[in-house]
């Protein structure tokens, strides 16, 4: 099992969101990393189909598998998701409201880019 820190950026605009919460990782995979964050952000089934990382000097690494297990235990980092569509980031009334994520005005379900600063 792993245990990695998230606090969510962009999305969360009041102080008691602003704090940093654990997840748990039962497998260290990009699907539960997906899984864990998009729960912890109460966003449920949500269709994410790329995670990147962004490095502080701004390098964007895509995420697969093995980048997953190499992740340090109890690392700190903030997430985001983007619409790929819309490119604008899921707000935290998105996530009280979700219509507006699962009921897209095309009638599909819209995808998502996860970010992970660290």
């Amino acid at each position: 099992m792993a245990c990695f820190y998230i606090k969510f950026d962009k999305q969360c605009p009041t102080e008691e969101d602003s704090y940093y919460r654990a997840i748990y990782l039962r497998q260290r995979s990009l699907e539960h990393l997906i899984g864990a964050v998009a729960a912890k952000a109460k966003l449920g089934d949500i269709n994410v189909t790329k995670v990147l990382r962004v490095c502080q000097n701004g390098l964007q690494i895509e995420l697969d598998g093995q980048v997953v297990e190499q992740i340090p235990e109890a690392q700190d980092m903030t997430a985001e998701f983007i619409c790929t569509s819309s490119g604008r980031s899921i707000k935290k009334e998105d996530r009280e409201d979700s219509q507006v994520l699962a009921s897209p005005r095309d009638g599909h379900q819209s995808s998502y880019t996860l970010i992970l600063r660290y």
